[in-house]
């Protein structure tokens, strides 16, 4: 009955036991290296030791972002951001580091459901100065039209594991998306949430971007698993994002 598991994409507790095949994007196949170099893991020090808890994307050189609920509540100065690398378990150059100087988590950001609404966080890092290799920023998406439904896009992210990893999904309608979340007590609207159909992603690719025709359209924000699975994203077209 493992479809009827409900999995929030947190940081998991070191007793949850989990298999191999959930630790990364499921499905997914490795990043080439120097492929989305935006792409980077953000890390909290925990227990005397750097650990990878969700994804982060590269808006400027000095922002990133990331879900809300990765940074809700705690201190810039535990957190750091690593990124132009496709292996965590290798940080030599052309592999970045850099600290985080604040923390924004846009106020409207709140429990929905099992998941979460507005999960939204802007880190501002210490080295205004790094670049990324090929000097990769992603293009935050201007588009107007919010239906998406049947697009292929891509998702990025390390999950739990080390290799980063991209993997293409289907965007379902908001309409779908509603019928199948009936009774979860989430809240989904057109404007806010993008949903991608089945399971692809887990705990660590909080946070991690989704692209559509190049553009960056989501955020991974959390995933409900009752089959057929759904992973839901924060639209960043958000109207309430620019308030």
């Amino acid at each position: 009955m493992a479809c009827l598991i409900l999995v929030l994409l947190a940081v998991l507790s070191a007793t949850y036991a989990t298999t191999e095949i959930e630790k990364r994007v499921i499905g997914g196949s490795n990043v080439v290296s120097g492929n989305y170099a935006y792409v980077g893991s953000l890390q909290q020090f925990l227990d005397g030791a750097w650990t990878h808890i969700c994804g982060v994307t590269r808006r400027a050189s000095s922002l990133f972002v990331s879900a809300g609920h990765c940074t809700n509540g705690s201190d810039a100065s535990t957190f750091r951001v690593v990124f132009d690398t496709v292996d965590l378990t290798d940080l030599s150059p052309p592999a970045q580091i850099t600290s985080i100087s604040s923390i924004y988590v846009i106020g409207s950001f709140t429990q929905n459901g099992p998941g979460y609404r507005l999960d939204y966080t802007e880190l501002t890092v210490l080295n205004s100065n790094i670049t990324a290799h090929g000097a990769q920023d992603i293009i935050l998406s201007n588009l107007t039209a919010l239906n998406l439904t049947g697009q292929q896009c891509i998702i990025v992210g390390f999950g739990e594991g080390s290799v980063l990893m991209e993997k293409s999904v289907t965007v379902i309608s908001t309409a779908e998306c509603i019928q199948r979340l009936s009774g979860s007590g989430a809240m989904i609207t057109e404007t806010e949430e993008i949903c991608i159909d089945g399971h692809s992603i887990t705990a660590g690719d909080s946070g991690a971007p989704l692209v559509c025709g190049g553009e960056y359209v989501g955020l991974a924000s959390w995933s409900y698993t009752p089959c057929p699975g759904t992973s839901v994203f924060l639209r960043l077209s958000s109207p309430i994002l620019d308030d």
